[in-house]
C-alpha cells in the first residue's frame, strides 16, 4: 500500500476512506483485519491521553 511507504508510517481505518480506497469505514476495517491476519500490518491500540477523554484509536503499520 502506498499509505505505508516507510515502516514508521502508521494509518487508521479513516485514512482509507479519505483516500478512497474502501467506500466505508465498515469496508477498511476488514480489510486492515484481514491485512493482519496475513501478517503484513501490525496493530496497535493507542488509548487516548490521560484527563483529555476520547476514544482508543487503532494504529497500523508496516509488519516489521
Amino acid at each position: 500500500m502506498k499509505l505505508l511507504i516507510s515502516n514508521d508510517t502508521k494509518i487508521k481505518a479513516a485514512d482509507l476512506v479519505r483516500k478512497r480506497i474502501t467506500p466505508n469505514s465498515e469496508a477498511a476495517h476488514s480489510l486492515l483485519f484481514k491485512m493482519v491476519d496475513k501478517g503484513m500490518l501490525e496493530k496497535e491500540k493507542v488509548p487516548p491521553a490521560k484527563g483529555k477523554g476520547g476514544h482508543t484509536q487503532t494504529l497500523y503499520q508496516r509488519k516489521r
